[in-house]
């Protein structure tokens, strides 16, 4: 895909309206590019650019797609769970979930604390915030 300089702010804000109208209905969630990389089987560039993605609409959306983050915390957390070769990667798919942590603490707890239910035997709000706290030099520059 060839990079555009210059972006037009009147046809960003159509497509990130386009794009949140989409993601106001979650059947049409596993259509959207971020779940299909992220829950694919290789670990390239897409998968950093995939977790950019998630990131900036939770940013630049927060409060308009609320209804969508407990899909965004599944998907994160079950790539981080599988095999993680690049520190780029770790790092883009724990922004993620420090952009919800900022946008809507309360969500993501509650999130976290839902998805704890399903696995008793490990603690994911401990394992995420010791991850946040051990690669916390992946964050700087």
């Amino acid at each position: 895909m060839a990079c555009r300089k210059s972006i037009d702010s009147k046809n960003v804000g159509i497509r990130l309206s386009v794009t949140i109208h989409h993601l106001s209905h979650p059947a049409l969630t596993t259509h959207f590019f971020p779940h299909q990389v992220l829950n694919s089987d290789s670990e390239d560039e897409s998968e950093i650019y995939a977790a950019k993605l998630l990131e900036v609409m939770v940013l630049q959306c927060n409060g308009k797609i609320d209804n969508c983050l407990p899909s965004f915390v599944e998907l994160v957390l079950n790539r981080l769970t599988r095999t993680v070769k690049t520190s780029e990667l770790r790092t883009m798919l724990l922004q993620v979930l420090i952009a919800i942590l900022y946008c809507n603490p309360v969500l993501l707890f509650t999130i976290l604390d839902k998805l704890q239910q399903a696995v008793p035997n490990a603690s994911i709000t401990q394992h995420f915030i010791k991850q946040w706290i051990h690669d916390t030099d992946c964050f700087m520059g």
